[in-house]
């Protein structure tokens, strides 16, 4: 975490989770996941909590890395980094008072590539974290779910309410992403319900920020790598599907929110609920704060997540909910989030 971008941004999630830093205190926390984009933001914050703010907390690490990133994490007298998959039988000595499970693979690009480990990371995994949180008698668990659960909505339910039940395909190209993880959000409610387990569920909208994969083929990340090299920009189909964009410090602030709440068996929208932008107005947005050159071309999809029929024609979360159970307010507007992401990205392309 070398990174002045990355760095200010940590400080800015600690200022925002300062509510939370006396929960956090010599707690032992598990993050499955911890290598990946959501997760290792959340280790860089807690381990900036332990530097600085005495928290001394025990952070386990748990990654088979096979998209997360492990030269980007850095054990330490109170982090544990540990390689393996949380499809097989989970065995860790000791308590472990809170765990986030963050594990998954989010990217088109790669969740088509590992269609069955996709699968089984969110119902094998799943299960087997929530186990694991049953037998340590743990305080909390958080699950990692995803926007997608929604499919793709109506015109009358955007933005996307909690109680939205989606529209979604159980055979079609994002099926073994999304229909996972919606069973997985049901594991987690069964487990709360019968064992009496505060378990707790996010749905990301859009993230995105320094630490990303820079081949992970998502949107974002790949407008801003073409932009800087001033390539042509590729547009998937007609490029008119739109987006709220959140940028990884209001996302972590709320992830952390998430896992202290009091209630159970919940489900949170964490993302930006404006402004809503096209791929086309957020190419254009991206070449002009990168004073770039590239000039917008429409493409073939490179996988068929992508092509039209498929694609999600708008994704806007309601965060109503989020911001009155938990007090989550999203600030960094996208002008400002991709400022600080293509500052990231002319350091590390």
């Amino acid at each position: 975490m070398n990174n002045k971008v990355i760095k200010n941004n940590i400080l800015e999630i600690v200022d925002g989770v300062s509510a939370e830093i006396p929960k956090i205190k010599n707690q032992t926390i598990l993050i499955t996941g911890g290598a990946g984009f959501l997760g290792k933001n959340i280790v860089w914050t807690l381990q900036e909590l332990n530097k600085n703010h005495n928290t001394n907390c025990k952070i386990i690490v748990v990654d088979n890395y096979v998209t997360g990133l492990k030269d980007e994490l850095e054990d330490d007298d109170n982090t544990i980094l540990l390689k393996g998959d949380i499809t097989k039988e989970i065995k860790l000595d000791g308590e472990i008072d809170y765990i986030i499970h963050a594990a998954g693979i989010a990217s088109p690009i790669f969740y088509t590539k590992y269609k069955l480990e996709t699968i089984d990371v969110s119902i094998q995994g799943t299960k087997r974290v929530l186990e694991l949180a049953r037998k340590k008698q743990s305080k909390g668990v958080l699950f990692f779910s995803t926007s997608e659960v929604y499919g793709s909505p109506s015109a009358e339910n955007v933005p996307t309410p909690e109680t939205f039940n989606g529209n979604v395909s159980c055979v079609g190209p994002r099926a073994h992403y999304d229909e996972p993880k919606r069973m997985a959000e049901t594991l987690c409610v069964t487990y709360a319900s019968i064992y009496d387990m505060k378990v707790n569920i996010v749905r990301p909208f859009n993230v995105y920020g320094p630490g990303m994969r820079l081949d992970d083929g998502r949107g974002v990340i790949n407008i801003i790598k073409y932009a800087l090299q001033n390539k042509d920009l590729p547009i998937y189909g007609d490029g008119l599907s739109t987006r709220t964009w959140t940028y990884i410090t209001d996302a972590t602030i709320g992830f952390i929110k998430t896992l202290f709440a009091e209630m159970s068996g919940e489900a949170f929208n964490i993302g930006m609920d404006n402004p809503e932008i096209s791929t086309i107005e957020l190419s254009k947005l991206i070449v002009n704060l990168s004073d770039s050159d590239s000039k917008l071309t429409i493409v073939d999809a490179p996988i068929e997540a992508y092509e039209k029929g498929f694609d999600v024609l708008r994704r806007c979360p309601d965060i109503s909910k989020s911001k009155n159970m938990l007090g989550f307010k999203p600030v960094i507007k996208v002008d400002e989030g991709l400022k600080r992401t293509i500052d990231w990205m002319r350091e590390v392309i």
